[in-house]
């Protein structure tokens, strides 16, 4: 089954108008390297992360439809992934040819994929808003100390009629993606609320009754304060002249990564006390 056989969803648009960007980007590369580097973090990122993300949706809806337009979509774009990195790969994407599907040719006589016509910059733009929301959420979540699989309520503040628009084409999308019980908007951000912003976008996930705020926000200032002690402890290790002339290198990294990784976590525990502080 050709992906161009089953109804098109925003998501399957967007994959096939993917690969076609990196086909276009990738054929007017003179640099092997730099060919290579788009290659490979395309094929990894944003097709392969893209589709196993938000396709395991599509795939456990009962219609036999949705789910043959997500394999026949899944299939295209992973012939089309081998033939774009088979030049860099090509004993690597040879086998894989081999092996997902029965062929009539070896890869490396493949034609090379003519790809005219699938890029959609509105589909783009709409999962690519979409995978950041989802995102964002399961991230704030992470922060709150709320179990992955709780439900919540999401609440978009201020929404624009496109986003709403938006919303309501993939309201099943998000709601089983990100968890969420209900989606609903409002000119202002609902009281004890966790609040991040996508785009132009506020979202408000109201917290009353699900965490104990108080206790939280204890939780959070302990941990800030235990990384303040950690990355005080680093910065004096690091400003000593005579540890780092002396230590090896490798040591003195992994004390610089340790300092950046505890920086970095800082940050992010500041942020979701913020979020509680005015919450």
């Amino acid at each position: 089954l050709h992906a161009a056989e089953a109804e098109a969803t925003d998501l399957h648009v967007t994959l096939r108008s993917a690969v076609q960007g990196i086909e276009a980007q990738t054929a007017r590369r003179n640099e092997f390297d730099s060919a290579l580097r788009q290659r490979l973090a395309h094929a990894t990122d944003e097709v392969a992360s893209l589709a196993r993300t938000l396709d395991e949706q599509r795939t456990s809806f009962d219609r036999a439809a949705a789910k043959a337009e997500t394999q026949a979509t899944t299939a295209y774009v992973l012939d089309i992934a081998l033939k774009i990195l088979h030049p860099f790969m090509p004993f690597v994407t040879e086998a894989l040819w081999a092996e997902t599907a029965k062929r009539d040719t070896q890869l490396i006589v493949a034609d090379w994929p003519q790809l005219d016509g699938l890029d959609d910059a509105d589909a783009e733009a709409e999962m690519s808003w979409l995978i950041d929301v989802i995102t964002n959420i399961r991230s704030l979540k992470a922060e709150m100390n709320i179990a992955p699989g709780k439900p919540l309520n999401a609440v978009l503040v201020g929404a624009s009629q496109d986003i709403l628009d938006r919303v309501e084409r993939n309201r099943p999308l998000l709601a089983r993606m990100a968890r969420l019980e209900d989606i609903s908007a409002s000119d202002n951000v609902p009281p004890a609320s966790a609040q991040t912003v996508v785009g132009e976008t506020v979202i408000a996930l109201p917290l009353d009754g699900v965490i104990d705020l108080d206790a939280e926000r204890d939780r959070l200032a302990r941990e800030l304060k235990k990384l303040g002690g950690e990355i005080m402890r680093l910065e004096k290790k690091l400003g000593n002249a005579k540890f780092v002339a002396n230590a090896p290198e490798e040591v003195v990294a992994g004390e610089k990564a340790k300092l950046a990784d505890y920086t970095a976590q800082k940050t992010k525990v500041s942020e979701a006390l913020g979020r509680l502080e005015t919450a």
